[in-house]
């Protein structure tokens, strides 16, 4: 009886995205019943009930002398505090006793006293019944039909005016008898849910529910969406509530805080610190009373990175270099754009006598640091790719053993091209061609294509005049993309078809 909620986050370098929405499962073995829900002996029930919901269903165990034509009732009540217009569906799968007193079946009741106002559709042994009590105290009227195995239920409140169907699948809907007025209160909260009594006040009959659905009345629906420092809601609308209750807390379960009022069904919660869960409910209120709380719904705010999505060259993002703010995603020129290379874990020199082609790079597993060095005149091609390999119009004579390659310090290539295709993902601090001390290093064409991943964590750097990046599928995430010192000029170098990320920036040559 105990639930449990999940929800599924994507990750890449620059942190989680957003949560999925929820799902919930509840684990049998247990007496305790999941809220919203509370279970009330009204009347003279009693003996030792018992509620356990497992499996999509419902077992209430309960006792009750009699729900029917008389000016009290005794049984046994599973239900949710709820305020302005609702309906219970449920499908009765056991009445639980072959007492021609006992009944199972949903209810809406004004409260939990033995005489209150009611209406009710039950399962007897022998008839479906649409009780109502119009006022307190007084006998309950009763519009019958014959009963059929395991029936699906239902009762409606639309203001004052109540009304009973019974359906055998679920689909097609029969209304017992015609609407009925009971003069429930507007304001006051009252209570829907199953009832169940055994024909005996301790005598227990274990009936059995499923497809149990409760709409309006109260808060459903509940979906966290984290960010950046918050926490973004949005839930199903309650009927007659002019504001809702958000309560915080930072353990599952509670206790709650209250956090804000608003009017509507949506609220941010903002302010809240990156790697935190916070555990949500909402309830609705309608100026005099409160309905149950929701289920929970939990998220962990996070750094959250902008995504933009190009295609062939749409997209936009301007930088302001006065108040050094991203819109969108920037371009900018830095005039100290040079890397300090530190030594490579592996060097590829291409010579004079190089000739035009493919040169590949591979095995380097983890924290390998690739270096391409290269004075050549003829145009090389530097690839990383992932396996299974795709069709790069040429095949590398190597490829990377694996898929994930995670490079220390900088991926640098000199006077060459660097084609990242396949499957593989990489990452490195900075990804360019810029290289300190080195004469003659500059460098072509950065190709991310097919299904590759790639993070600079610090940037890309295209020191040079001879600068080109080509995204052509494939995911780049990076903070920054930087001209160096030279002013790019004219498109044919620059073209973007794919998912680009500016990523948190953690060097501030890029400033976020």
């Amino acid at each position: 009886g105990v639930p449990f909620y999940y929800i599924g986050q994507a990750a890449n370098g620059s942190g989680p995205g957003p949560a999925s929405n929820e799902v919930g499962i509840i684990l049998s073995g247990s007496n305790t019943i999941p809220p919203p829900w509370r279970e009330d002996n009204v009347g003279t029930a009693a003996g030792s009930p018992s509620t356990v919901f497992a499996g999509g269903q419902v077992t209430v165990n309960g006792a009750g002398a009699r729900i029917r034509n008389r000016s009290t009732d005794s049984f046994r009540f599973v239900s949710i505090p709820v305020i302005g217009d609702c309906a219970i569906t449920a499908r009765v799968d056991a009445l639980g006793s072959t007492s021609s007193a006992a009944k199972a079946g949903v209810m809406i009741r004004q409260d939990l006293t033995d005489s209150a106002l009611h209406a009710s559709t039950l399962l007897s042994t022998v008839n479906l019944h649409f009780l109502r009590r119009t006022s307190v105290g007084s006998n309950s009227a009763e519009t019958t039909t014959s009963q059929i195995s395991q029936p699906w239920v239902r009762i409606v409140r639309a203001g004052t005016t109540f009304s009973s169907f019974w359906s055998a699948d679920g689909q097609s809907w029969t209304q017992i008898g015609n609407n009925q007025t009971v003069p429930m209160s507007a304001t006051a909260a009252y209570y829907v849910g199953l009832a169940v009594c055994s024909g005996n006040t301790t005598t227990l009959s274990n009936a059995a529910f499923s497809n149990v659905t409760i709409t309006g009345g109260y808060p459903t629906g509940l979906a966290a969406t984290a960010g950046n420092e918050q926490v973004a809601f949005n839930w199903n609308a309650v009927t007659g509530a002019t504001s809702y209750r958000v309560k915080r807390a930072t353990d599952a379960g509670g206790p709650y805080t209250e956090i804000s009022s608003p009017a509507t069904n949506t609220f941010t919660d903002t302010g809240l610190s990156n790697g935190t869960t916070y555990f949500y409910v909402v309830s609705a209120h309608n100026g005099t009373a409160e309905s149950a709380d929701s289920t929970e719904a939990f998220a962990t705010p996070f750094v959250v990175p902008s995504t933009m999505v190009w295609n062939n060259n749409a997209g936009t993002g301007i930088w302001s270099s006065t108040d050094k703010n991203w819109t969108g995603f920037a371009w900018y020129a830095d005039s100290d754009a040079t890397i300090a290379h530190t030594a490579a874990a592996e060097t590829i020199t291409l010579t004079e006598a190089a000739s035009a082609g493919v040169v590949a790079i591979g095995n380097g597993g983890n924290n390998a640091n690739y270096t391409l060095n290269g004075s050549s005149l003829a145009a090389q091609t530097l690839r990383v790719q992932g396996n299974p390999a795709n069709d790069l119009g040429t095949n590398p004579t190597t490829t990377l053993t694996s898929t994930n390659v995670s490079v220390a310090d900088d991926l640098v290539v000199g006077r060459a091209n660097l084609v990242i295709g396949g499957n593989a993902a990489v990452t490195a601090n900075r990804i360019g061609g810029a290289i300190s001390g080195v004469a003659n290093a500059d460098w072509g064409q950065l190709t991310i294509q097919d299904n590759a991943n790639v993070t600079a964590t610090e940037g890309i750097v295209g020191n040079s005049t001879a600068w080109g990046l080509n995204l052509n599928g494939g995911t780049l995430t990076t903070p920054g993309i930087d001209f160096g010192p030279h002013t790019f000029v004219g498109s044919t170098n620059l073209n973007f078809n794919g998912t680009l990320v500016k990523a948190a920036a953690d060097n501030p040559d890029f400033i976020t």
